[in-house]
Parts: C-alpha cells; sequence; structure tokens
C-alpha cells in the first residue's frame, strides 16, 4: 500500500501493487493499521527470523498448517518437527498436538497424537510424529499448542484482552524446521507384504493357485480345511478371472475375496451333536481363547497345542493362558472388556464446554482414558490384586495427565507408575478424570450419573431403570441453585425419591471433581457466576455416612468383594458372549474364591474362568 502511495497512488496502477481495486487497497490498509502492533510483537521475538514460534498474537490461534503435495501415495508416513520450549513459560502449556485436517470442512479436525516438549529453545530436540496418507483422504496436517480442536469464536478485538496476561498468551513453542518422509516400508520388512504365491512357485499356474487358496482358507477358518467341493469352487471364479483377462495376482484375489466373507471365517462354529452341553475339540478351545484374549484368530503356537491334543491338558492349557496376557496382542482384550464393563463410551456422548474446560481438550481425554486401560493392564500383567481399582497409592500417567493432576516431576508421553501426593485425590477409579468426566454432560456434573455408576460398577448393587413417568421439573428451569437443591425435589415425588436416595448421597460425594474431573472446593454456575461452597457429606442408604470424599472412597473400598463379585459377572459376560444369570452364580463364586486366595489377582479371574466348565462347553 505504500508503495502504491508512493507511486502516485493512481487506481489505474492497483494491479501492479497485487489490488483488486480502490476498496481492497484500503481495506488492506485498514487490516494493516488493526494489527501493526501485534505483527511487530511476533517480529520483535528474539528467533522470529529463524524459526517459527507457535503464537496468537498475529493469527488467532497458536497454530500451523504443513499442507502436503495431493498426489502423494498412500502407506505410512512420518513428520519430524525440530522443536524447543521457551524458558520461564508455564510448563502446562508446553505440549505440541498434531491433528489431521478435514479437506471438506477446515474446522474438522482429527486427533493424532500429543507430544510434551521439554528441550530447551536453546537446544531444541527432533520429535517424530507418525501419520497416514489415505486414498482421497486429507493432505493438511496442523501443529498447534495444545487447546481444545473446536473454534472458540475468539474475535480480533479480543486479542487486547488475550495478551493482557503475557505468561498465558505469549508463545511457549519455537519450532526450527520440519519435514516429513514416506511411503515408509513396513517395520522389518519390505514396503509391500509378500505375495500370497510366494510359496507356489515352480508349480504350474493353476496348481500354484490352488494351494495358495487352500493354505489361505486353512489360516482364515482356524486350522479347519475346507471341503473340496468348496475349493472347486473358488477355482471356478479364478479360472473365470483368468479367462477375462485379469492378471494372476488380481484374479486370485477373488477367491480370496469369497473366503473372507464366508461364514467359516466371519462366525466362530461351536457345532453340537445333540441338545445338550458338549465339551469343545481342542480347535474350538483354542479358538475361544484366542479370541477371548487377543480378540483375533489362534497363533501359530496355541494351534500347535490344539493338533498335538496338549491343550485339553489343564496345565498346558494354564500355561498358554499365561502366554497369551503375556503378549501385546492381549492389549485388545483390556481395551475391549474394560470399555464393556465400565460403559466407557460415555466419555463421547458429549463435547465438553472448551470455555469452562480449556485444559480437557481431545488430547487430555484421550490420556484420561488411557489412564483406566494402564491401570487394569498393570493388574492384568503383573503384581497387586482388584482392589487396587478402588484405592491405591499410584498412578498410570504419563506428562500431560500428570500435570492435568498437579502431580509434579512427570515428564514425556509414555505412562508409568507415580506414587499419589500426600492428600491427592488421585488413586483408584473414583479419582480418574474419565471416570469423573463420564458423570456429566460436558458442562455440569450430574451426582444422579455418578452415584448410578458407582452403584452399578462398584458395589454391584445396581438401582432399577428410571420410571417412565418421571415429571419436568419445570418450575426450576433456568434458576441458578445448586444440584443438592435441584435433586432435592426430585425426592418430593414418590416414583423418583426410593431410587434417589440410594443414589444421590453417593454422587453428592463425587462433587468435590468438577465436569472434568478437576479437583474444586467451590461451585459455580457458568452463566450467573453464583457460587456455593461443594457439600460432599452423605450416607449410604441404610448403611454408614461419610464426611468427606475420602471418606466415601474408603467406604467403597471396604466392598471389595462386592465390586469382585460385580468384576466376574462381567467376566464371564465377555467371555461368552452372553449375559450372565443366575445358572452362572457358581461360577461366578468359584471365581470369586479363587482369586480371593491370591489377594484377588485379575490373572487368577482369568485362569478360573479359562479352566471351567461353562467357558470350555458348547
Amino acid at each position: 500500500y505504500a508503495k502504491w502511495q508512493a507511486a502516485g497512488g493512481d487506481e489505474a496502477k492497483l494491479a501492479d501493487f497485487s489490488f483488486t481495486d480502490k476498496s481492497h487497497a484500503d481495506f488492506a490498509k485498514h487490516v494493516w493499521d488493526q494489527n501493526n502492533r501485534w505483527f511487530q510483537q511476533y517480529l520483535d521475538r528474539p528467533l522470529s527470523k529463524t524459526g517459527l514460534y507457535l503464537d496468537n498474537t498475529v493469527q488467532e490461534t497458536c497454530e500451523y498448517a504443513v499442507d502436503l503435495p495431493a498426489d502423494l501415495a498412500g502407506g505410512e508416513y512420518v513428520m519430524r518437527v525440530r522443536i524447543g520450549r521457551v524458558p520461564d513459560m508455564p510448563p502446562e502449556r508446553a505440549f505440541l498436538t498434531f491433528v489431521e485436517a478435514s479437506p471438506i470442512d477446515k474446522d474438522d479436525r482429527t486427533f493424532l497424537t500429543n507430544t510434551q516438549i521439554t528441550a530447551p529453545i536453546e537446544r531444541p530436540g527432533v520429535i517424530e510424529l507418525p501419520f497416514k496418507i489415505r486414498p482421497g483422504g486429507p493432505r493438511k496436517f496442523i501443529l498447534m499448542e495444545k487447546r481444545p480442536l473446536k473454534k472458540e469464536g475468539i474475535s480480533l478485538p479480543g486479542r487486547t484482552r488475550q495478551i493482557a496476561d503475557a505468561k498465558q498468551r505469549d508463545p511457549v513453542l519455537w519450532i526450527d524446521w520440519i519435514e516429513w518422509q514416506g511411503p515408509l516400508p513396513a517395520a522389518g520388512g519390505p514396503a509391500a507384504p509378500p505375495s500370497i504365491l510366494a510359496g507356489a512357485s515352480g508349480m504350474p499356474e493353476r496348481e500354484a493357485a490352488r494351494a495358495a487358496i487352500e493354505a489361505f482358507a486353512v489360516r482364515a477358518f482356524r486350522d479347519r480345511r475346507p471341503s473340496e467341493p468348496f475349493l472347486e469352487r473358488l477355482l471356478a471364479i479364478f479360472d473365470a478371472r483368468r479367462e477375462a483377462g485379469e492378471p494372476l495376482e488380481t484374479a486370485i484375489r477373488s477367491p480370496l475375496s469369497v473366503i473372507l466373507a464366508s461364514p467359516g471365517f466371519l462366525y466362530l462354529a461351536e457345532p453340537r451333536s445333540g441338545e445338550k452341553p458338549e465339551r469343545l475339540d481342542a480347535t474350538e478351545l483354542a479358538t475361544r481363547i484366542s479370541y477371548f484374549l487377543w480378540s483375533g484368530p489362534p497363533d501359530e503356537p496355541l494351534l500347535a497345542a490344539t493338533r498335538s491334543g496338549e491343550l485339553l491338558q489343564p496345565a498346558v492349557l494354564a500355561r498358554e493362558v499365561d502366554r497369551l496376557i503375556d503378549d501385546p496382542k492381549s492389549d485388545e482384550f483390556v481395551r475391549g472388556f474394560v470399555h464393556q464393563w465400565l460403559d466407557m463410551e460415555r466419555l463421547d456422548f458429549f463435547q465438553f464446554d472448551t470455555r469452562q474446560f480449556r485444559d480437557f481438550d481431545e488430547s487430555t481425554k484421550v490420556a484420561a482414558r488411557r489412564e483406566v486401560y494402564e491401570s487394569f493392564a498393570h493388574l492384568l500383567r503383573g503384581e497387586g490384586g482388584l482392589g487396587e481399582l478402588l484405592v491405591s497409592d499410584h498412578v498410570f500417567v504419563n506428562g500431560l495427565l500428570a500435570s492435568y493432576y498437579g502431580i509434579d516431576g512427570v515428564s514425556g508421553d509414555e505412562f508409568r507408575r507415580v506414587p499419589v501426593p500426600e492428600g491427592s485425590p488421585r488413586g483408584g477409579l473414583l479419582g480418574m478424570a474419565a471416570i469423573l468426566a463420564m458423570g456429566s454432560n460436558g458442562e455440569r456434573t450430574s451426582p444422579v450419573e455418578r452415584g448410578a455408576w458407582v452403584l452399578r460398577h462398584l458395589l454391584h448393587d445396581p438401582p432399577p431403570p428410571a420410571p417412565k413417568n418421571v415429571p419436568q421439573l419445570d418450575r426450576l428451569a433456568g434458576k441458578p441453585i445448586s444440584p443438592r437443591e435441584r435433586l432435592a425435589v426430585h425426592q418430593e415425588q414418590p416414583q423418583c425419591a426410593n431410587c434417589h436416595r440410594r443414589i444421590d448421597p453417593i454422587g453428592f460425594g463425587l462433587e468435590n471433581f468438577d465436569a472434568a474431573g478437576r479437583w474444586r472446593e467451590v461451585d459455580v454456575d457458568p452463566k450467573t457466576k453464583r457460587q456455593w461452597p461443594i457439600d460432599p457429606a452423605g450416607s449410604f442408604h441404610d448403611g454408614p455416612s461419610f464426611r468427606t470424599y475420602f471418606e466415601l472412597r474408603d467406604l467403597v473400598a471396604d466392598r471389595r468383594d462386592d465390586f469382585a463379585h460385580g468384576f466376574a459377572e462381567h467376566l464371564v459376560e465377555y467371555a461368552l458372549g452372553r449375559p450372565c444369570g443366575f445358572t452362572d452364580e457358581e461360577l461366578v463364586t468359584a471365581m470369586v474364591r479363587s482369586a480371593r486366595a491370591d489377594n484377588l489377582s485379575v490373572r487368577r479371574f482369568v485362569h478360573a474362568l479359562v479352566a471351567s466348565r461353562e467357558f470350555q462347553s458348547k
């Protein structure tokens, strides 16, 4: 604009200075006048000439977008970033979030990973961020200071307010350089898997195709050989594709696709000869164990034990169960079972209010969920009993979650066992952010949801379903009253009082945690800003009373036998794929008795179940 003015300000020459018309030029000048001091503030930072600050004094968000070429081949990639942390800035802000931007909606973003930055700006470190390119998928990836992914509606004039607290709004991360590489070869092998026909080289083409199809079917059907008529039909499909002119490698895909769509692959077949329960054969038992603990088909060592018949021997069966538990593939069991047992899907029911809970963004939610899984995995594979999920002197956190909990001395992205500071409310399920966040609607806590969850999952005393004729409390709509006052009105209704007198006191005992699981002493209405002190006191229905959250937690921990009974029932349901009924009571009791002899060892629960008649029958 200045150059255009110096050249005489001739409107006929606007195009020479990249302007479409005079209004365009005037608007550019207006934007400069409004934002010049922010631009200058950025340029005055010491390393702005040699690198990039993730700074919101120029842009509205602390982020940088990396646009990759549109013609990139699909596959696994890695982005390397040399990055450092600005000194004397709040450590809780020193986290880099890596997200994928939708090609359709620029505000639609998918969280990929979150990395704690510990290297100082004087000696930046290099971090690696893996990502995947899919055909037709996004080619834009964003590096940003940790914050909610959704836009918060901050307008340009709001910058004055934002910059008022320099420690909160000054940049904390500085990037030296960024590079990306890919597609990467598969770890420990070639970029592409070996051909399905590799083991049949030297044979005539049709014989090679038959051998490959048969070997593939045996593996897909979990060590069961297909019938000859089935093989011939698959070969006929192959012949037809070859006659149509398809290359060998392409033609064989059609019969393999038929195998993957067949009932023998999609279903776990356990045929019976009569009406009465029958014992599983060795192959069926291996398959049931594998899908129970790995969510996948049995591997070669397990199949070898079935072929020899040794798997039916108790000692061999126990050894194989231990091997499957100790294998990293059992992470599938941890995630699948814990998600189902503790109703973890509730964590994704609501979008949390990013203005109230700015720190509880997608990366924190991922870490909070992971804490639950890691805590259970430790008990499954290591020492300690089930009671540690009720109260514990340690937590499993990474640097991000430790910062969220206010636990000092933890850095890095790896989850590890960390002692709980004295007086901390953490340690056990009731102190985990993921569990507490599930008892909210993303804006306010729900003592009813929290109390019902404790009764259902920790005390093995689930409340009945809510009646269909629950009245609406219209007279309370929009009134700034505390949760205790609001729920007291429910107990005025006869059809509500019976359940709420059991549920509500437990939920109130957890009110020291806000909707996102952070400790608080005072509750605040987000609209009116009215405050009231937290009163966690209460009592179990027809049971002991408590004054604080810590007393409530200890009372729950005293009922670990009830907790163990409920856990055993859920384990039976997950393993057998059916509800646990009254006929399973003897099995559940036996599982608890076996585990109680070993401090309620989670592994003992699994062993007792797998060795049972119910598990080994069809």
